[in-house]
């Protein structure tokens, strides 16, 4: 018996989904029979002066095209509490703890949870090229569906079922691409998701992020020391990965935190210039004092001089 899910995914294509939320957003520019009104659209953009588009660029990849239709999707599978791990460390829980393929576990949280989580992190596979990632999809539409389905010629199937068991950045991005599409679309407005990668995939995760996020809404990409060993395996041993952070709507984000403020400082010495703050010492436009003394907390005696230019300490002598 085939569920009113399977018999949905039959039916999508690659641009079901995007049709879907234009629909929700802009629903005067569809047709009866749910047709975008591409010319009532470009009409639309001239009487509100909307006259200069700028050219863009986007990211193609094998498998791109399948990746979007997967996106789409319903869940096929049933969620099925596991009685073992309720009665135990979990009994008492209020999380949610999933066990599965994950896009098919996301596709299930975009049912319950679309539009309310507040913050992600992921750490997909690096595609280091040491086995620590390959593309598995069994493709399961016969070859004539797969041409039906994208418009494909036979070298281009052959092309896209190229990537099945492979470990290139296009077989990369096509596992990503509906990850991520369902990551947005289960974020809240104030949302934010963090995306552990390192060099192998960084600039392919930044081109799909901005694509799926929007360039606007890039927040910026975390340094952080992986490693502290020196590796003789290259030329350069590499010590750092990368964390890049998008927003679901920039203008709305919100950090869980409390952020830092000059309320947190006090100035018991009645200093003039006022209490400690975060302050560049290498960008000190308004040209103030950058020589700064250390006090003696026993004695109260000015001992040492500093003076910082640039970011840099430069200078450091005893004080007559």
């Amino acid at each position: 018996m085939i569920s009113d899910n399977q018999k949905f995914n039959k039916t999508i294509k690659p641009n079901s989904a995007f049709l879907s939320q234009l629909k929700d957003k802009l629903p005067e520019f569809f047709t009866k029979d749910n047709q975008f009104n591409l010319n009532k659209f470009k009409l639309e953009l001239q009487n509100n002066n909307v006259d200069e588009l700028k050219d863009g660029y986007q990211l193609n990849f094998i498998g791109k095209n399948y990746a979007r239709r997967q996106a789409g999707e319903m869940p096929t599978t049933v969620v099925v509490p596991d009685e073992k791990q309720n009665e135990g460390e979990g009994k008492e829980s209020n999380n949610l703890f999933f066990t599965g393929d994950n896009l098919e576990v996301l596709h299930h949280l975009e049912v319950g949870y679309l539009n309310k989580i507040n913050t992600i992190f992921i750490d997909p596979p690096y595609n280091t090229g040491s086995n620590d990632f390959e593309y598995h999809d069994s493709f399961e539409y016969s070859d004539d569906r797969i041409k039906n389905m994208f418009g494909l010629e036979d070298e281009q199937v052959e092309s896209l079922k190229s990537i099945q068991d492979s470990s290139s950045h296009s077989a990369w991005l096509t596992f990503m691409y509906p990850r991520l599409v369902i990551a947005r679309r289960i974020l809240s407005s104030k949302g934010t998701i963090f995306i552990s990668i390192d060099d192998n995939e960084f600039s392919n995760l930044k081109n799909i992020c901005d694509e799926i996020f929007g360039e606007a809404n890039y927040v910026d990409t975390f340094v952080w020391e992986s490693r502290t060993s020196i590796s003789n395996d290259s030329p350069i041993s590499l010590n750092h990965n990368y964390i890049l952070v998008y927003a679901k709507d920039i203008q709305q984000l919100q950090w869980y935190g409390d952020p830092l403020s000059s309320k947190e400082y006090k100035n018991p010495d009645n200093d003039p210039r006022g209490p400690w703050k975060l302050t560049p010492l290498d960008a000190n436009k308004a040209g103030g004092d950058t020589v700064f003394g250390i006090t003696n907390p026993n004695t109260g005696k000015e001992y040492f001089l500093l003076t910082i230019e640039s970011g840099l300490l430069i200078e450091m002598a005893l004080k007559d």
